[in-house]
């Protein structure tokens, strides 16, 4: 899914490195929580600017502990500065803050109008991309394949009931060789019970005269019914 471009992200205050990561973190957020509002993706480019913030501090605190490590000052502790101690505390509490009022930390308290519209959100976009089954033309021969649908990934199998590119039924196609069924019998198994004719097996019929598979398929099929017979 790919954000809205209704809101242009700005990041004021961000070194070029730093505006990268929050726009990339900030459109992440868009996709993963379906956030519409403009107020509220405000509100999302202020948390992912203390985010960015947040990690300013840590390098700057790192940074300060490896001097504190190097450092045989007998007062070598004094060498961390007080107030970056205290920017990391109330900036974190600040992004906490921000989390919770749109929703992405603990659910306890929030808008539950909010929740449901985010998870109906979330499972229209999985419900699109889950599709049980898919058919579709191989884009080199133009034969039917399956579209077998994985967690991960699609399995490509050939399609079951296709020759060429008509609908077929082998075994039920195998019932009428038999005479077992009749031609409209066919029609109702691959067409629906509500099909009063034959017009479609006759044009498949036709077709796959010219399939050299087909026709051989059929002929062993007859030849195997002949031999028990005999």
């Amino acid at each position: 899914m790919t954000p809205s471009n209704d809101y242009e992200f700005i990041g004021t205050g961000l070194n070029k490195k730093e505006k990268y990561w929050a726009e990339k973190r900030f459109n992440t957020y868009l996709e993963n929580y379906h956030i519409e509002d403009l107020s509220d993706k405000h509100l999302v480019e202020e948390l992912v600017f203390l985010e960015t913030l947040h990690e300013r501090y840590k390098r700057a605190y790192e940074k300060s502990v490896k001097t504190l490590d190097a450092s045989t000052d007998p007062n070598k502790s004094q060498l961390i500065p007080k107030g970056l101690t205290d920017s990391l505390n109330t900036n974190m509490e600040q992004i906490l803050i921000l989390k919770g009022k749109l929703g992405f930390s603990d659910r306890e308290g929030l808008d539950e109008n909010r929740i449901e519209k985010q998870k109906k959100a979330k499972f229209d976009i999985w419900l699109a991309q889950n599709q049980t089954i898919r058919e579709c033309k191989c884009p080199h021969c133009s034969q039917m394949i399956l579209l077998n649908m994985r967690v991960d990934k699609y399995d490509v199998k050939k399609h079951p009931f296709y020759w060429d590119q008509y609908f077929v039924n082998i075994a039920a196609w195998q019932l009428l060789w038999a005479k077992k069924i009749e031609k409209i019998d066919l029609a109702k198994i691959l067409l629906g019970h509500e099909t009063t004719m034959t017009d479609y097996i006759d044009w498949i019929e036709a077709k796959l005269e010219l399939n050299p598979k087909f026709q051989e398929l059929k002929k062993e099929f007859l030849d195997k019914i002949q031999n028990e017979k005999m």
